[in-house]
């Protein structure tokens, strides 16, 4: 064979090695795109369910704090429904009374029986003639069993300075 043949045969065999290196090369890259993306793929359900964790754990938080605030206030109202008793004020006419302690720094009072169904506390306002009302829900009720209040008594002339004129308002 003369020496160009040959040295071209050799030439088109090393071509055809790089060719192949280099179709391997890109194949490998292919594969290594694939491989990359496929783990790509990956870290992005991961995140996902990380991040459907971390809202469930949110409302997990949020349901528990819920639930110490109504803890809480149950606890509260228990102890405030020590400190009253249910009482007939007059005939079927209920409220609920201050119960009297040492350690109680308030004055004797009324609650709303209306108000304390909703766990809320509102004292009874005395009105004239032995009338009682709720402010926070209008609830009213007349005390047939508490003394009428001691009658007015009349305005009556009274002298100023001696000049025998009645005082006038």
């Amino acid at each position: 064979m003369p020496l160009a043949e040959f040295s071209a045969a050799i030439s088109s065999v090393k071509a055809t090695i790089a060719f192949v290196k280099g179709a391997k090369a890109a194949i490998d890259k292919m594969e290594i795109a694939n491989q990359l993306s496929d783990i790509c793929d990956r870290i992005i359900a991961a995140q996902s369910q990380t991040l459907a964790l971390q809202t469930e754990n949110l409302t997990l938080i949020q349901d528990k704090n819920d639930l110490n605030k109504k803890l809480i206030e149950f606890e509260s109202w228990k102890k405030t429904e020590s400190e009253y008793d249910l009482t007939e004020i007059c005939h079927k006419r209920f409220i609920y009374v201050s119960k009297k302690s040492a350690e109680s720094a308030q004055p004797e009072h009324w609650l709303c029986p209306n108000c304390w169904q909703q766990k809320r506390k509102s004292i009874l306002q005395g009105k004239p003639d032995r009338q009682y009302m709720c402010p926070a829900c209008k609830f009213e009720f007349f005390n047939s069993n508490e003394p009428p209040p001691p009658s007015k008594p009349s305005a009556t002339p009274r002298r100023i300075g001696g000049f025998g004129r009645p005082s006038r308002w």
